[in-house]
């Protein structure tokens, strides 16, 4: 998990993705190769709110 403002705005967002490392070295297939950035405000309903979801092509099984 790592923190960054994505969209200029001055807050952060949380960003979810697949470690490169693990799904580039190791013998296991990385199936769940994603990248998830979601904006937090824990003053509104949802606290979470998805603002990218993208499937990480480069890291996907050949």
């Amino acid at each position: 998990m790592d923190f960054e403002d994505v969209d200029g705005d001055g807050t952060p967002k949380v960003i979810v993705a697949s470690p490169r490392f693990r799904c580039q070295y190791c013998t296991g297939l990385c199936y769940d190769a994603w990248r998830l950035v979601a904006k937090v405000c824990p003053t509104c309903d949802p606290i979470f709110t998805v603002i990218e979801e993208r499937y990480l092509e480069e890291l996907a099984p050949q």
